[in-house]
């Protein structure tokens, strides 16, 4: 994400989508051009492995965000609360 005013817009699932889209870009340009190589209009020092680690971090905080809004979210059908834990599986 390119810029941080907008970070809590739009649906979780379609910000995480679009984060892993732009995982899957970056890892094109590498498999075309190569990992050292940068975008003609960025800075030499702004090469494609530093795009990648951006993008992958940009991935890993939209992963939290989805695990927390599961976390959080009620089971009409069971009328319990579902947690989404890396400890520990689902509560009924």
């Amino acid at each position: 994400m390119s810029d941080k005013r907008f970070k809590h817009i739009g649906d979780p699932f379609d910000n995480l989508a679009e984060e892993c889209a732009e995982v899957i870009q970056v890892l094109m340009k590498i498999r075309r051009f190569g990992m050292f190589n940068h975008h003609p209009d960025k800075p030499k020092y702004y090469n494609n492995k530093m795009a990648l680690l951006d993008e992958m971090q940009d991935v890993q905080v939209r992963i939290d965000e989805v695990k927390k809004m599961l976390g959080e979210m009620h089971d009409p059908d069971s009328g319990t609360n579902v947690r989404l834990d890396q400890s520990e599986s689902p509560v009924s």
